[in-house]
Parts: structure tokens; sequence; C-alpha cells
């Protein structure tokens, strides 16, 4: 699931800085839509501080990742992402070679 972190990390800066986010799981459109609720609602609650999303994901839907890539572009501070293990892309994984044509 999503996660905000806050006083964990940065105890002495004040809340409204601390804007990280995590995404450690493949991407669907369950995860997709927490992670979009949470960027909107991060910048509706302070738009002048930049959020960062940390990910470590073995990639996922198409559809669902590109609706987090549009947040990202929506979204008034700038998202920064940090890749910690593995950031796979979205792709096609439930293709098999025989869905695919022949080229």
């Amino acid at each position: 699931a999503c996660t905000v972190l806050r006083d964990t990390i940065f105890p002495n800066q004040p809340t409204s800085s601390r804007k990280i986010t995590f995404l450690g799981q493949g991407v669907d459109s369950e995860i997709s839509n927490q992670l979009v609720g949470l960027m909107v609602y991060l910048s509706m609650e302070d738009n002048t501080r930049d959020l960062y999303l940390f990910i470590n994901s073995p990639g996922g839907w198409v559809i669902p990742g590109i609706a987090i890539y549009d947040a990202m572009q929506i979204v008034p501070p700038d998202v920064h992402t940090i890749c910690m293990g593995l950031a796979a892309s979205m792709d096609l994984s439930s293709w098999s070679e025989e869905n695919l044509p022949n080229v």
C-alpha cells in the first residue's frame, strides 16, 4: 500500500516539508488510485513543497501506471522519483508469446 512518512525521517522539519511516499508493490488499479489520491491530497495540503516518490516495484499494469504518471504531471509541486531496489516498467506482462504478432 501507499505510505506517507512524516516525523520518522525528518524530526526537525515542519510537517508540511515532508512529502514522502512509497510504492513498494506491483502497480494495479487499487494501488494507483491510492497513490494518485495521496499525491493530490499532499499537494493540496501544501503545494509549495516538492513530493518524493520512492519506488521498489516489479512494474505492473499500463493504464494504472499512466494514471500515476498523469497525476505526477498535474499536481503543482514537483514530484521526484527515487528508485530503491527495482523500478521495472509498466508492461504487458500478462501477454504470452502466442498473443504477440510475428514480426
